[in-house]
């Protein structure tokens, strides 16, 4: 450790755990919706097509929390036509973006693979007509563009043809098919991540690696910062730090602007200057060199010069992910973390682009907007649309947010035969709803009714490709839900009583749930519904059974409103962030006096561990 500051990145209750053994290397990518990890493989030499064509694969790691280690059986591979994957980051649509570095009888590119299907689609391979190198990193900037880098690394450990291009840093933008070269002047480009505003682009500069195994001190093994100019060009390269022992690789920047680089000592932590703040740990394993990961805390241990063997690890508390890959960080020890929502404005913005597409093509349909949990923001109608409308397009819009993809995914899945699709709780198999994401975090969606199915989604996909504005709130982890239900439990035991105990967040969607052997059934949905009560009207569930145990028999039909007392809301710097719901001790005030203690233990977990770092 070199900074105090250092101490707010790692946090009071820093570990590291090990999350699976397996054939890890590169590229990881964290997908909330599915809590898995996704990631490429070491390169092995294969005997089809040819002796010695080495192959990798991407892999997916299913998760369970914060639960750790996962077994063999959490991992599968991706069945996808890709050619050598390396780095990869997630797209606005939720599919991955791929490195692809090619063979010598396969092109390097940059491919679009949906993680469901398996489909791959070309997106680059080539620059005026010339075929590019072998890409090594990727990220995608919030205005749709894909930045990747691409060193003749494949050239250099012998599985693609020597090359006919540099070393650059591109930029692709896939709305016009343009491949641009925006910087030349490193040696072999390798990790890169914008600053949290977009205004910087960090690349690392690995030079000092030529051949597999080597160790160059004269050449790079640095880090540069390049001004982004017009969003569109890159402004002279200056230098920002210099890794040792060892070369920078992957590289990830905070939400407060933290650069996390990867270093043969383990993950590197500098400041906004460029100061070495601190080194984390490093893997167990020797010869392994550390990335960090576009996974909410977690790292991949590996390199193409070790055994085909890494470990994936959940790093110390605060370490973030990149931000301007949209990864949001889950730190493994701390109660609270940061998520982003559609603000007002941002609904203005999607719904005038989803209105002016539209009226554009004389379509009369009902937009709605609604936020990341499906709770409507906004509802326009044009002029004549059908009265029917409205509903469908908030069901649509419902649909693609809380399902985290398009609603044509669900009515393909309905047409296909699997009817069981239609039978999805809170799913409205019908084209039309697009969510609204930033990075790989869904913040929203919009849904829209009145044409045919392919005219709505041509309006959702107008709004959706807006420039919109997002707000940061606190929200609570997995762990924390975890910590409260178990704080509720301890003070249940040491009082003899036996209750259920919900936490749900600030939607009042299920978190955890404890149900000790001897709970009564029916304190599951009582204990739930407080929760969601006092999460939903961010009050305790008290209030409610006060009014209408004093006057007020009105309360008793306030939406989703259980008027007994047992639900508490946890509450983080001015934001309810989730509730706590206790149900079947032995009183109800004994109920409240339990949800109290287990709601105040998430403020008091956050208050020890400072402020947790997350990317946005």
């Amino acid at each position: 450790m070199y900074e105090p500051e250092f101490e707010a990145v790692l946090g009071r209750y820093a570990r590291l755990a090990l999350v699976a053994e397996t054939d890890a290397h590169e590229g990881p990518v964290y997908v909330p919706g599915e809590d898995a990890l996704y990631f490429t493989t070491v390169p092995r030499a294969q005997g089809v097509p040819a002796s010695g064509v080495p192959r990798a694969v991407i892999r997916r790691l299913a998760l369970d929390g914060c639960s750790f280690p996962v077994g063999p059986s959490c991992l599968s591979t991706l069945r996808a036509p890709v050619h050598m994957p390396n780095g990869m980051t997630l797209g606005h649509d939720g599919c991955l973006v791929v490195c692809e570095q090619g063979t010598r009888s396969e092109r390097a590119r940059v491919s679009r693979v949906d993680p469901r299907t398996g489909r791959a689609d070309n997106l680059v391979d080539s620059w005026d007509g010339l075929p590019l190198n072998s890409p090594n990193d990727v990220v995608v900037r919030r205005d749709g563009t894909i930045w990747f880098t691409d060193p003749s690394y494949g050239y250099l450990q012998g599985f693609r043809p020597e090359p006919r291009v540099g070393d650059y840093v591109y930029r692709f933008d896939p709305r016009s098919g343009r491949l641009s070269a925006v910087a030349d002047s490193l040696d072999k480009p390798n990790g890169l991540a914008f600053s949290p505003d977009e205004r910087t682009l960090y690349v690392t500069d690995s030079g000092a690696n030529a051949e597999p195994g080597s160790y160059h001190v004269g050449r790079p093994h640095h880090i540069i910062a390049f001004d982004v100019l017009d969003g569109r060009h890159l402004g002279p390269g200056r230098l920002f730090a210099a890794t040792t022992p060892g070369f920078p690789d992957g590289i990830k920047v905070d939400r407060a602007g933290r650069v996390y680089a990867s270093a043969s000592s383990g993950v590197q932590v500098f400041n906004q200057a460029g100061d070495l703040m601190g080194t984390s740990a490093r893997s167990a394993c020797r010869g392994r060199s550390t990335s960090p990961s576009a996974a909410p805390g977690a790292k991949c241990y590996s390199s193409p010069r070790t055994p085909p063997s890494g470990l994936l690890s959940w790093p110390p508390q605060g370490l973030a992910m990149g931000a301007t890959s949209g990864k949001k960080e889950v730190t493994a020890m701390s109660a609270v973390r940061i998520r982003r929502t559609l603000d007002v404005k941002g609904a203005d913005a999607v719904m005038a682009a989803a209105e002016n597409e539209a009226t554009r093509n004389g379509y009369r349909v009902v937009i709605a907007i609604v936020d990341a949990r499906g709770r409507l923001l906004q509802l326009r109608r044009t002029e004549d649309a059908q009265a029917a409308s409205g509903q469908v397009a908030i069901d649509k819009a419902r649909t693609a947010a809380i399902f985290v993809r398009p609603s044509r995914e669900i009515e393909e899945q309905a047409s296909s035969g699997r009817l069981g699709a239609l039978a999805l709780h809170g799913a409205a198999a019908l084209t039309g709803g697009i969510p609204l994401t930033v990075g790989d975090e869904v913040v929203g969606a919009i849904g829209t009714s009145g044409e045919t199915p392919d005219q709505d989604e041509s309006v959702s996909l107008a709004g959706a490709r807006a420039a919109f504005g997002v707000t940061e709130v606190p929200a609570l982890t997995y762990s924390g839900a975890q910590a409260a239900a178990e704080a509720a439990a301890a003070a249940a035991a040491a009082r003899d009583v036996w209750p259920v105990a919900a936490v749900v967040d600030a939607g009042g969607e299920l978190m955890y749930l404890w149900r000790p052997d001897r709970a009564q059934v029916a304190s599951v949905g009582v204990a739930t519904g407080k929760a969601r009560t006092a999460a939903l009207y961010r009050r305790p569930s008290k209030d409610f059974e006060d009014q209408a145990a004093h006057g007020r028999p009105s309360a008793l039909h306030l939406a989703q409103a259980v008027p007994l007392q047992g639900g508490v809301p946890v509450v983080h710097r001015g934001h309810v962030i989730a509730a706590v719901g206790v149900s079947g001790a032995s009183s109800a005030d004994e109920d409240n006096e339990l949800a109290a203690a287990a709601a105040a233990q998430d403020s008091e977990r956050d208050d020890r561990a400072g402020e947790p770092a997350a990317a946005p």
